[in-house]
């Protein structure tokens, strides 16, 4: 399966499923194969020509996902979403041959497009496997900030506006709050 990227009114989506904000757009330049394995034992028997084989049902689907972002904020964005270790979700118009796939990453590697080390640009070829759609609870932080909280702490919503830049702000201000074991990636010495 080749796909080439036309998308009009309705761009491809790399949706991140444990930070919805790092959702981004996203270019594809191709994703043509989709890889089935089959669990499937060969056994051959003495004095008998043909073997004698088990299967089982085809596994999900492998693939090779390639993407290209323009700027730097996308290339880190990419990189988050990337290398949180969650899954995330392919949403393409179903009229270019994907559809929606959820997808957990095996590997993932960015390359410069340009030799320049100045350019922007990046290509990331991502390793992936579909799977089944995740349970958000399962993976989700949970934002330690509650719409009480935030009614009882700023006055107005002008005030609110004020002290925070936007959503995530308002939804992961730690103040008060018990750490967390989710880590963003990738650390902020990297």
């Amino acid at each position: 399966m080749t796909v080439t990227v036309a998308y009009g009114e309705c761009p491809a989506w790399l949706v991140d499923l444990a930070r919805p904000t790092n959702s981004l757009p996203a270019v594809i330049e191709s994703m043509r194969e989709l890889n089935f394995d089959a669990p499937a034992g060969v056994h051959r028997v003495l004095e008998r020509r043909a073997p004698v084989m088990t299967t089982l049902p085809a596994y999900t689907p492998t693939a090779e996902l390639v993407v290209l972002s323009d700027t730097l904020s996308e290339r880190d964005r990419m990189r988050n979403l990337f290398g949180s270790g969650y899954p995330f979700l392919l949403r393409t118009d179903p009229l270019e041959g994907i559809g929606n796939m959820y997808l957990g990453l095996t590997q993932f590697v960015e390359e410069r497009i340009l030799s320049d080390g100045y350019a922007p640009q990046r290509r990331f070829r991502v390793a992936c496997v579909q799977v089944e759609r995740p349970d958000p609870g399962v993976f989700v932080p949970t934002a330690p900030n509650t719409y009480q909280n935030v009614k009882d702490t700023f006055a107005t919503y002008a005030d609110l506006k004020a002290q925070r830049a936007n959503y995530d702000a308002v939804a992961y201000d730690w103040t008060g709050s018990e750490p967390s074991d989710v880590v963003p990636w990738p650390p902020t010495d990297v």
